[in-house]
């Protein structure tokens, strides 16, 4: 087919359009715009008609998902057993974290702990743990001024609604699902980074090999962002390909019957970095289209191998379920 080389990226490029006209309506003149282009440049009816159901499909899919994201409870006080969905962050004499209600509503919740007995128990939460809690809901304020961070709407873009001021917390039993034994596994590096390292060190440790920048000083933060190198401090592309890297040098350098070995290892630990939502969804893709452009120019430079296609485009749907 003429221009069909042009189908897949178009295609991408009116998704995304479609995802932000739902979001902002007047985008939607500047893609009819774009479609006028492509039929006038390529000729090309089928293009053109791809090009108008991946903008309509994703437009529509943006609608009805953004028109599901409400909640189904109201200001005001609330005792129920919920599920901590995040590891507890303590600083100070406040811990906060994610909670989970019964009916699968996600709250953003913050205790104030009442003595130092008290937050060595807390300590010892961990991720999944149902425990007994009562606080108060309260909505989360919006920018006070125009054009700065809105923690409404961050949390929103998020489906939380809510923030929790949880004022007692009993009766915690043990976590039952597998995804929140990853996270209490990061939690453990966590803390023993905190026993083992100096202040200024752990948190930037953290932030290297589990992503997590709580405990990153507030001057070094700044300063890392003053030279346009925060960047270092998190989880990216570079980091992800360095630890498949590993699996390449020995895909290459073993039998037929290991490489196949090292190549379901490789899948799978990328798999857990996604599951785990440590790795930015930009890191990991870049390892996948890395993996997509060597199966097409039939290199072995990806260590899923020319055979795992299916596995690749797995991990990228994978991505975007973690992403929801």
């Amino acid at each position: 087919m003429r221009n069909s080389r042009l189908l897949l990226p178009l295609a991408a490029a009116s998704a995304t359009a479609g995802i932000t006209a739902a979001a902002y309506f007047p985008a939607i003149f500047l893609f009819f715009l774009f479609l006028l282009i492509i039929l006038i440049k390529t000729r090309h009816t089928f293009l053109t008609f791809v090009c108008f159901f991946s903008f309509l499909l994703f437009f529509s899919l943006y609608a009805v998902t953004d028109s599901q994201n409400v909640s189904s409870y109201q200001q005001g006080t609330y005792q129920f057993k919920a599920v901590i969905d995040t590891i507890p962050k303590i600083d100070g004499d406040r811990m906060s974290m994610m909670v989970k209600t019964p009916d699968s509503e996600t709250w953003a919740a913050a205790y104030r702990i009442q003595s130092a007995d008290e937050k060595e128990r807390l300590l010892y939460i961990e991720p999944g743990m149902s425990c007994e809690l009562t606080g108060t809901l309260e909505e989360p304020r919006h920018a006070t001024v125009p054009n700065t961070f809105d923690y409404n709407e961050y949390l929103y873009r998020q489906h939380i609604h809510w923030n929790y001021s949880v004022t007692s917390i009993q009766n915690c039993s043990e976590p039952e699902h597998f995804k929140y034994k990853v996270l209490s596994l990061r939690k453990y590096i966590i803390s023993f980074t905190n026993s083992l390292l100096p202040p200024d060190s752990a948190g930037i440790v953290q932030a290297l090999t589990v992503g997590d920048r709580f405990y990153v000083e507030d001057e070094v933060l700044t300063a890392y962002q003053k030279l346009g190198v925060v960047h270092l401090l998190a989880i990216s592309g570079l980091h992800f390909w360095d630890f498949n890297s590993g699996f390449v040098f020995y895909h290459d350098s073993s039998r037929y019957n290991q490489r196949k070995g090292v190549s379901y290892v490789a899948i799978i630990s990328a798999a857990l970095c996604d599951v785990d939502r440590r790795c930015s969804f930009s890191a990991s893709r870049r390892f996948n289209v890395r993996c997509l452009f060597s199966w097409k120019s039939r290199q072995m430079a990806c260590p899923l191998g020319n055979g795992n296609l299916p596995f690749i485009h797995f991990l990228t749907a994978l991505q975007s379920l973690s992403s929801l």
